[in-house]
């Protein structure tokens, strides 16, 4: 606000509404840090499980003693809910990228215009639903990989692809990093939108 000569208040309007982390003066510089250290850990956790997810494939040989013996693989596209894992670290990785690639361009985590808020808002809230949703139907397909179901008569395949499910199960854990910060970043987003108003 600026007082006019005519005494009158008129409210002053920069191209940008000024983020929340502005006004709160000093504490600025550490929120813009944590901001972005949440968008660079969710992109590295996203990358790492990507990368694990993707990669994780083991062959292995089932003998049945008495019977026969067969060749099986394992690998991510064997489950639907994997592949809905890899697209959704896919996903959550490129958009935490272009966000570090925005805060270093711009020196700082600020939005320029209301409309953009509610993108990034409405960005952030679906890629944590999306990540949260994936990583919990893989934590119950990597339970029964690793247990069985006995009253359905499924058996646990983790006796014989012991390597493959302990890779999978440390995707599975990193993207739950992921979805972690993805979620506290949510929080930011929704703090810096409603602020506005």
């Amino acid at each position: 606000m600026k007082k006019q000569p005519n005494g009158e208040f008129q409210e002053q309007r920069d191209s940008f509404v000024e983020s929340p982390g502005r006004k709160l003066g000093g504490n600025f510089n550490g929120l813009r840090t944590t901001r972005l250290m949440l968008r660079l850990f969710g992109l590295l956790f996203n990358v790492a499980a990507l990368f694990l997810i993707a990669t994780n494939k083991q062959t292995q040989t089932i003998q049945f003693p008495g019977f026969f013996a067969f060749t099986k693989t394992a690998k991510f596209t064997s489950s639907k809910a994997f592949v809905y894992l890899l697209v959704a670290t896919a996903l959550a990785a490129t958009y935490a990228f272009f966000h570090v690639i925005n805060f270093i361009a711009h020196r700082g985590d600020v939005v320029g215009s209301t409309s953009i808020a509610w993108l990034v808002f409405v960005m952030d809230q679906a890629l944590t639903y999306t990540l949260l949703g994936a990583v919990a139907a893989s934590t119950e397909l990597a339970y029964l990989g690793k247990h069985g179901f006995e009253d359905a008569g499924w058996f646990e395949i983790c006796t014989y692809f012991n390597r493959f499910c302990n890779q999978m199960g440390v995707a599975v854990a990193i993207a739950y990093l992921a979805t972690v910060c993805f979620g506290i970043s949510a929080v930011f987003s929704a703090f810096s939108l409603f602020s506005r108003y």
